[in-house]
């Protein structure tokens, strides 16, 4: 067994369970932005393990919050007794609106699920939301303008790259988001549409061209998270359909015209160094394999224990070219970007 593989017993990233027995690489999170789907999720979750094995955690003082977190993490004001809570009750997930570097420490990224919706259907959700059931008082173009309610899912996610995740979802492909989370953990979740009040309809919003330009404005970061996780999840649905074990994940760090291309990629299932091709304006210019070391990455506990980097410094490169990584074996697309 080699050095990696044996390191990996202590941090696994992936599991085959379906009881919720302890271990820590069975341990799974669920970070719930609102109105994307995550009710939906959270009570699949509850129907296929029973409530007591799916852990939520919504803040100290929200009902939803499961006793023993209460219990264990806010009474002891330290997030590691996430751990003893999931001994305690033998569960399989925590879920909760948290920002994802709360448990993701502890619990790896690659055991993290989250879902990503388009950002102004999902801002409009969040109004409409709050303005039924939480008393806000106001215009579409007052609540887009509070900074709390700009760029929500980049700020859950804490700006870290969506393609260390285990499973992205993404909200307008519900179902097939759900067939990725049983494929890659061995689930058995069957789809709903929780959380979808009757109410809605009592508040209605019709986008003016301000009110959707203001939104667009004011979720800029919002918008290239969406465009990333859409191409990490079309290449995760890729796999899925091709019944492939692998999940390659990678990104450009940067490509500069005197310092090269540097990132890294890695495969969700494997301790082989990922192998990648680097395109310039389309056309293959190296092939790399990916086991510098990224002390910044390893922390989360994925693959390799870091060792997932690659640097090509005598790259030439001039502005305007565009950069791609592919990944050799698959062909798909990781990440590009332009000089």
């Amino acid at each position: 067994m080699s050095l990696i593989s044996r390191l990996r017993r202590n941090h696994p990233t992936d599991s085959t369970e379906t009881t919720g027995e302890s271990s820590a690489g069975q341990h799974k999170l669920f970070v719930h932005i609102p109105k994307t789907a995550g009710t939906s999720f959270r009570n699949s979750a509850v129907l296929q393990f029973g409530q007591p094995k799916v852990l939520q955690d919504y803040g100290v003082k929200r009902d939803a919050t499961s006793r023993e977190i209460i219990n264990t993490v806010y009474d002891s004001g330290d997030p590691t007794s996430i751990i003893a809570a999931f001994i305690d009750t033998g569960a399989v997930m925590v879920s909760g609106h948290l920002q994802l570097t709360k448990y993701a420490g502890l619990l790896g990224l690659p055991n993290t699920v989250t879902f990503i919706r388009e950002p102004v259907a999902r801002v409009v959700s969040h109004f409409r939301h709050m303005t039924r059931d939480e008393g806000f008082e106001g215009d579409l173009l007052k609540f887009i303008r509070k900074p709390i309610q700009q760029n929500v899912q980049s700020r859950v996610l804490c700006q870290i790259d969506p393609a260390l995740l285990g499973v992205l979802g993404i909200t307008e492909r519900y179902q097939d988001s759900i067939d990725i989370v049983n494929k890659r953990w061995h689930w058995g979740l069957n789809q709903r549409q929780d959380n979808i009040s009757d109410k809605m309809s009592e508040v209605k919003v019709s986008l003016s061209n301000e009110e959707e330009a203001e939104i667009i404005k004011l979720n800029s970061k919002d918008l290239a998270l969406y465009d990333r996780a859409v191409q990490v999840f079309n290449n995760s649905f890729t796999c899925l359909k091709k019944n492939s074990a692998s999940d390659p994940r990678g990104a450009i760090s940067f490509a500069r015209t005197r310092q090269g291309v540097s990132g890294w990629a890695f495969d969700m299932f494997s301790d082989e160094a990922a192998e990648i091709d680097v395109l310039v304006n389309q056309e293959v210019q190296a092939r790399v394999k990916c086991a510098d070391f990224r002390a910044g990455l390893a922390g989360w506990k994925i693959p390799r224990c870091g060792y997932i980097g690659f640097h090509l410094k005598s790259l030439t490169l001039k502005d305007g070219d565009k950069v791609e990584i592919r990944d050799s074996e698959l062909g798909l697309t990781l990440d590009s970007t332009m000089v």
